[in-house]
This record gives C-alpha cells, structure tokens and sequence, in this order.
C-alpha cells in the first residue's frame, strides 16, 4: 500500500486509485475504470491477454449480462444490454451474442433482444432463434401504408447506391451480380457479370439486355407467353 502524489497503490502498480479514477496495469488512469496490459496482442488473445473476461459458471443456456443504464433498485432492469448465452458446454463453452433495448422507462420492463450473432456466425436482426441463413432480418414494424424494410442511403455526392452479390457456381468459378440505384439518372438497374441485365427509370419504364424497351405499361396473361 503506497500513497504518492494523492494516489493510492496497492501491490505495486498493479492497482491504483487515482481521485475517484480506478486503474489497473496503469498509474495514470484517465477514466472511472481504465484497464491496461503491458503489451496489447496483435492477434485474437487467450484468456489470459484479455483486458476483460465476464464469466459464468456454465449453466446451461445461462447469461452472462453486460447491463447499461440507470436502474434505481437491484430488482430492476436496466434499459439495455449486450448477453452472452452458453450454448454449448464442454471443455470450454460456445454460444452467442445478444443485443438488447427496450422503448420505456419502466424498471419493470424487460428488455427485448434486438438482435443476436449465433455460435454459427448467423446474425439475426428481430429474429434470435431458428435461423437458416447467414443474416435473417424480420420485422412487425409498420403498417399497409408505410411497409418496413431496409434502407441504404449513400450521402456521398455523384456515388450510386448498390448491392453486390459473390457467388461460386459447381466448379468453384466466382461471379457477380448488382442491383444499383443511380441518383442521376433516377434509374434502377440489375447486372451480372456480363453487363446489365435490365435498367428502370424513374416513370417505369423498362429496358432489357439486348436493347430491347418497353415504355409505358406491359401486361403479361399467358404464363407461358415469351417476350422476344
């Protein structure tokens, strides 16, 4: 125990308090908590170089909750929170992370999981469970009159707004394919690999591969019918 310059040390420079600041592996720190290794690792660290490790006891499907926000008792919950559930027990464990909020200041209301990253890597943005894809996006937001959805916007002056598409076909040869929206032209466009495949403009009107257009509407009855 050492008191030098109004701080006080225990263990060395192992843990210091500084003011109300609270360091450990720093004499300095700069925060409420600051935390510091002696060496930063250049890659994905062991248990060991972490600068933090929030562990349970490995119950199964058991949280390990990060809390954000006031909560006024300790049968409160509090508004936000990042979750890690234990999936998976064995030598070491799996499992994944949840993303939590809640649109009230009740401290009775639990809050709801927003999003989650499974142990597979597939994230889930309103749906936490059962998911088949890579990145599964569900909603009951919104009505008839104003649908939900995704949004991109590109603030970006001049630059076009697009998705990109990667795929490798039986034999493992990549290619590609966008849909892009270009703010000059007022034109939406989807292309593969060999160039555009169809472009609309801002009235509806259409024009196919090949230059074939179409202006104004085209209606199609036969479901067998070809447009040549």
């Amino acid at each position: 125990l050492r008191n030098a310059d109004g701080r006080v040390g225990f263990g060395g420079d192992v843990i210091t308090v500084n003011g109300s600041n609270v360091g450990i592996g720093t004499t300095g720190p700069h925060s409420l908590l600051q935390l510091k290794l002696s060496a930063d690792p250049t890659s994905f660290a062991t248990a060991a170089g972490n600068h933090l490790a929030l562990g349970g006891v490995g119950t199964s499907n058991g949280y390990v909750t990060l809390g954000f926000g006031y909560a006024g008792v300790g049968t409160a919950y509090r508004p936000a929170a990042i979750t890690y559930k234990n999936t998976q027990n064995g030598a070491n464990q799996a499992g994944e992370l949840g993303f939590w909020t809640r649109n009230d200041t009740s401290g009775d209301t639990v809050p709801t999981q927003r999003m989650v990253i499974g142990d597979d890597g597939k994230v889930g943005i309103g749906k936490t469970s059962g998911l088949s894809k890579t990145l599964h996006v569900d909603s009951t937001a919104g009505d008839a009159s104003t649908p939900n959805g995704i949004m991109l916007a590109n603030h970006i002056h001049g630059s076009d707004s697009q998705i990109y598409m990667y795929a490798e076909n039986d034999s493992g040869t990549q290619s590609s394919g966008i849909i892009k929206y270009d703010p000059d032209a007022l034109k939406m466009t989807i292309a593969g690999s060999n160039g555009t495949g169809m472009s609309i403009d801002s009235s509806g009107n259409a024009t196919f591969a090949g230059g074939v257009g179409v202006t104004g509407d085209l209606t199609v009855t036969d479901t067998n019918a070809e447009i040549r």
